[in-house]
């Protein structure tokens, strides 16, 4: 699903949010088809503020964003190609070592990264440390029982993967469980919701490119249903110890009794999780 964005430099912007629909009006204004993942992000982003683009890749989320109230700070293990913007400031830095001090940043936003970091939840801790107490801090994450996880497995098996620069490999892919204990203890879910449903399609594509480079479908049904060897569940680094089991129970209720099961469900299907937590 995509959406439309406007971005005006005479006026003011106004969006409205309606059953998932990014709905944006203005006058004179530039208008760019997004993705659903970057539609939340600006309706979950402060006005105003220092934030932090983590895992910036080729800064399109800083250029969205940017405003003369936001003063963006874009971070990223290697250096974009092209800096479409001069004012734009980068700094080569890992996710899990942030040459920040405690409590720097109003926003914080980190958009399918979190997977590719071994330790998570030190990469988690470290975020914490950076945002300033009520920040919100934004972010994407896949989903382990989505079947896009097989689908892109499958892909990247057989030669059909159409992103070769994603290809690396994910420690992680994420339940309810696993995003309780990525944030215990640190964050307060404010948000949970996911990302493209729409499987079928890309499912239907892989068994066309399979046909196209003539291997047996029966492949597909062995690796549908072989387990596959060295497949890691995440590690989650808890530096919390000597907790009762009944403590953490009570922590987890806290953190998302406001979320039905059922929500957690239809999300577990989705490409990737989306996640707004906010820093007590």
């Amino acid at each position: 699903m995509y959406y439309f964005y406007a971005q005006d430099f005479t006026c003011k912007i106004s969006y409205r949010d309606l059953s998932g629909i990014l709905l944006c009006s203005t006058e004179n204004s530039i208008i760019t088809m997004i993705s659903e993942p970057t539609s939340s992000l600006i309706l979950n982003a402060p006005e105003t503020g220092l934030f932090l683009d983590l895992g910036c890749g080729e800064c399109d989320y800083t250029n969205i964003l940017g405003s003369k109230s936001r003063k963006i700070i874009s971070v990223d293990i290697q250096r974009p190609k092209k800096i479409h913007k001069k004012e734009i400031t980068f700094m080569l830095s890992s996710v899990e070592h942030l040459p920040f001090n405690d409590n720097s940043f109003d926003f914080i936003y980190c958009l399918s990264v979190i997977q590719f970091i071994k330790d998570d939840r030190a990469t988690i801790e470290e975020i914490f440390r950076t945002l300033k107490p009520g920040g919100m801090f934004y972010f994407t994450i896949p989903t382990r029982r989505s079947p896009f996880r097989i689908i892109r497995d499958l892909e990247i098996r057989f030669g059909t993967y159409n992103y070769p620069q994603f290809n690396v490999t994910h420690h992680h892919y994420y339940a309810k469980k696993d995003i309780e204990d990525l944030t215990r203890d640190l964050f307060q879910i404010e948000i949970v919701s996911g990302y493209k449903f729409n499987f079928i399609r890309r499912l239907c594509n892989l068994i066309l490119d399979l046909f196209k480079v003539r291997r047996g479908v029966e492949n597909i049904f062995h690796s549908i249903f072989k387990p596959k060897l060295g497949d890691e569940t995440p590690h989650i680094r808890n530096n919390c110890t000597g907790e009762s089991s009944d403590y953490k129970h009570q922590e987890r209720k806290k953190n998302f009794k406001h979320f039905h099961p059922l929500s957690w469900l239809i999300y577990g299907l989705a490409y990737h999780y989306i996640i707004v937590a906010k820093k007590e």
